[in-house]
């Protein structure tokens, strides 16, 4: 997922962004896009490893680039880079693996009166936090913070680093499974995505025995989070979430039983249903409608390649659940991963606009762009996940 995050490195990747990225290619050969002509063009170069991009919801036509190597850089409207990024917190996260770290700067959202407050949030992964629990100090990898910011009072092209406040934490056993995508939803409410610590099938060590941590109500890992941050301190837990009257859950889960959502992002027309890119376990990948107080599965079941059904062998086991909705399900290609993406209601032009695609959208790692797990360096694949995930509405 990252190769070589430093600047100055050896082994530097740099990319560039596109107006429109090379999975268009694969499903424009489908029936349903035969006719349609797509122009590439060359959007941002001289990037490191960007994960998303962003427009500020105020009028300004800026783009934010989150870069996992831990700064927003900033394309004003001109089209040209500003020389400074707009957040560097490279100094409060922990040092990356040049070869190859899934830790970082992981997410970015506009608080959705961002044009008045200046307030946006940020994931990212720091040191494991000094008051965390012994063991946890001296065995786990890191801790993944969720912090808002404002914009400088005298700058808007600016971040005040001074004005962290730190909403959520969850400390990770491993480096890998960060999730780390948030997005404010229809709602107001800010939903928060989790790995499952990492490691692989969730049974390493500091996880929940037997059930794992995405199965453990009580552990903030493998989760999609909902809460309100417009009121409490620093939150609080909306009324309407699922699990808010039991003692045994924690309150700030909306949905679980998943293994590492890398991206999320809600329907822009329809219901406004949330979809989440569910990175899977070596054999397939899912993309999944996030309902309320749904249980994905993972690390009990995963979906089979057609039909998205538990497993037999799980089923004689006697554990069944209130499955949510695996969306789309494939078997895995090479190293190819989900990581994101918007639904495509309508085709306004032949030239598709940046607005139309999205969140990690645009990105290293997004539309079928993944940097090989070995760290040898980039290979574009072609990803049949997103190419039938991408569709006239």
């Amino acid at each position: 997922m990252l190769v070589n995050l430093t600047k100055g490195g050896i082994m530097q990747r740099r990319w560039r962004m596109l107006l429109a990225t090379t999975l268009l290619t694969g499903f424009l050969a489908t029936s349903t896009w035969a006719g349609v002509k797509v122009k590439l063009q060359l959007f941002v170069d001289g990037l490191i490893h960007p994960l998303e991009m962003l427009t500020a919801p105020d009028g300004t036509k800026r783009r934010f680039i989150v870069e996992q190597s831990g700064t927003i850089e900033l394309l004003l409207p001109d089209g040209t880079m500003r020389p400074a990024p707009f957040l560097d917190l490279t100094e409060k996260m922990v040092r990356l693996n040049r070869e190859f770290d899934e830790r970082g700067l992981l997410g970015m959202a506009f608080h959705p009166k961002f044009k008045e407050n200046g307030k946006f949030y940020v994931v990212y992964s720091g040191p494991v936090s000094s008051d965390a629990p012994r063991r946890t100090r001296l065995n786990f990898n890191c801790t993944n913070y969720l912090s808002e910011f404002r914009a400088s009072k005298t700058d808007p092209n600016q971040a005040d680093l001074t004005t962290e406040r730190i909403i959520f934490r969850w400390h990770k056993p491993q480096f890998n499974h960060n999730g780390g995508a948030i997005a404010f939803g229809p709602d107001g409410y800010l939903y928060i995505a989790t790995g499952d610590g990492g490691s692989a099938n969730d049974k390493a060590l500091f996880h929940t025995e037997k059930i794992g941590n995405a199965q453990d109500l009580e552990s903030p890992l493998g989760k999609i989070l909902r809460i309100d941050v417009n009121t409490g301190d620093p939150y609080s837990i909306p009324a309407d979430n699922p699990f808010v009257n039991r003692q045994d859950v924690l309150p700030e889960i909306y949905a679980y039983g998943l293994r590492n959502p890398w991206r999320m992002a809600f329907d822009a027309g329809g219901e406004h249903q949330l979809f989440t890119a569910d990175v899977g376990q070596n054999s397939s990948e899912e993309v999944d409608i996030v309902v309320k107080g749904a249980n994905y599965g993972w690390n009990r079941v995963r979906p089979d390649h057609a039909h998205c059904r538990i497993r037999q062998s799980e089923r004689r086991q006697g554990w069944e659940g209130d499955f949510g909705h695996c969306w789309l399900c494939l078997p895995r290609q090479g190293h190819a991963t989900p990581a994101g993406g918007l639904r495509l209601r309508r085709l306004e032009s032949p030239v598709l606009t940046a607005g139309r695609l999205a969140p990690g959208g645009l990105a290293a790692q997004g539309e079928g762009r993944h940097v090989d797990h070995r760290g040898r360096g980039s290979r574009e694949h072609e990803v049949p996940l997103l190419r039938a995930g991408f569709r006239p509405g």
